[in-house]
């Protein structure tokens, strides 16, 4: 997408030389999501379809399952459904 951005927009010239437009400014012009708000935004959206799936199924199963065994010392890991519910209180603006 960048690409083409930069093939719309073109180049700018700063002090005599020409250099092919910054990220930021792509940003600023076309007014969109970076990459990171992107995939955060998809994740919510893979996450709601999970949440709707009927309960025999397995992708289902897995996101509410529990794995009985012992764990390693040390900080626990992070799951993916505690990352796709902070990315949905940034996202909504709530300080959590």
């Amino acid at each position: 997408m960048k690409g083409k951005l930069r093939r719309i927009y073109g180049a700018t010239q700063m002090i005599g030389n020409w250099h092919c437009r910054w990220n930021s400014e792509l940003y600023t012009r076309y007014k969109d999501l970076n990459i990171v708000d992107d995939i955060k935004i998809i994740s919510l959206g893979w996450a709601g379809h999970i949440i709707r799936l009927e309960e025999y199924r397995i992708s289902r199963k897995v996101l509410n399952g529990k794995v009985y065994n012992t764990r390693s010392i040390g900080k626990p890991t992070k799951r993916w459904v505690d990352v796709v519910q902070r990315d949905a209180l940034w996202i909504l603006g709530i300080q959590g």
